[in-house]
């Protein structure tokens, strides 16, 4: 069985010596690497280097030509798969923003469709206040961890059947809580609602979207639903508000879910928001009992940092 040479290799012909070698007439040793035709018919690089005589230069243009057009070639697909990886990240970020236009959207016509009325500045301030956490959240997951862009978008398999349930009775009462706000706002059941009262409230719906949005910073596991992230490595989290209190997430929640209807002047939607400050404790209490069963190292955690939501208290 014989072996053909590659037909991109020079064949003679040629009127000058490569500038680089001897310029002597007779015939000079070079060791290249060479390739030869395997029986497919495809490239296939000899066992050893090749023992030839050199070619002129314009054969050897021709061979360094033919090999950066195969290295070409080879690159395409490369590039191919960098730019599909390059819209999905477009197209995933398209969606996260989307998904929370939408949440600001719904927010805003079930504070005004139910007042009746577009005048109404704790509402206009309460969508303030959400559009410049979402803000701040965005900027921080695409400049630190867009991977957990991901994850908070279409997190994968694994939640606990109890967690899905206390975040659908969660989010219909924050919707309950606007419409009755707006409710209220229209037929004027709660009367008297001190101005003092809902300025120092939108503060605290500030400040605690603000603990919210360090928590999520701090922490890269920082998930929509409760399951143990094996995938993505999950480790217990020690830095930044997490030094102080397990769940400082859930302390801004909290805090949030009571100052707004305090902010939207409404008694009947301090109510409701009462309902989803019990849900966010139980769910806090669950949620650290899951993680101490299931996650490696934070028994450990649990044991430096004391308390979960309140120091000195829980």
């Amino acid at each position: 069985m014989g072996v053909r040479p590659h037909p991109s290799l020079p064949q003679g012909g040629g009127s000058e010596p490569h500038p680089a070698l001897p310029p002597s007439g007779g015939l000079q040793r070079a060791t290249l690497p060479i390739f030869f035709e395997n029986g497919e018919g495809e490239p296939a690089a000899a066992a050893a280097p090749y023992t030839l005589h050199p070619a002129p230069c314009g054969d050897l243009r021709r061979v360094l030509r033919g090999y950066f057009a195969r290295m070409f070639r080879e690159a395409k697909p490369l590039a191919a798969i960098f730019l599909m990886k390059k819209n999905m990240n477009t197209k995933l970020i398209a969606l996260y923003v989307l998904d929370q236009i939408l949440g600001i959207v719904g927010m805003g016509v079930a504070l005004f469709w139910s007042a009746g009325r577009i005048d109404w500045w704790p509402a206009w301030a309460a969508i303030a206040v959400w559009l410049a956490c979402y803000t701040a959240m965005d900027i921080l997951l695409l400049r630190f961890n867009p991977d957990l862009m991901a994850e908070r978008l279409t997190p994968p398999k694994g939640a606990k059947t109890w967690d899905r349930a206390i975040l659908s009775i969660l989010r219909l009462l924050q919707l309950v809580r606007y419409i009755l706000a707006g409710l209220d706002q229209r037929y004027g059941w709660t009367s008297g609602f001190p101005l003092a009262a809902q300025i120092a409230a939108l503060i605290v719906c500030a400040l605690s979207y603000a603990l919210l949005t360090w928590a999520m910073a701090s922490n890269a596991f920082f998930s929509q639903i409760v399951r143990i992230q094996s995938d993505r490595g999950h480790t217990a989290v020690t830095n930044g508000p997490y030094r102080y209190v397990r769940h400082p997430a859930y302390v801004g929640m909290i805090f949030f879910e009571l100052a707004m209807p305090t902010l939207l002047a409404s008694w009947w939607a301090i109510i409701v928001s009462g309902l989803c400050a019990i849900l966010l404790i139980l769910r806090t209490a669950l949620e650290d009992r899951t993680l101490q069963a299931e996650l490696t190292g934070y028994v450990n955690y649990a044991r430096q940092v004391r308390y979960r939501l309140l120091p000195g208290i829980w």
